[in-house]
């Protein structure tokens, strides 16, 4: 699964449902960038 995941983002074909955009925007620590999401799936 999580090679078909990487397979998504490398193709810059991922999609986020309403309730994970929210809770990325929320984030109590800070908003969550896509691109942090890309580096912690690139990395396993």
């Amino acid at each position: 699964m999580l090679l078909k995941i990487r397979k998504c983002f490398n193709q810059s074909r991922v999609l986020y449902t309403s309730h994970a955009k929210i809770e990325m925007d929320e984030e109590e620590f800070g908003e969550i960038k896509e691109q942090e999401v890309f580096q912690a799936i690139q990395a396993g």
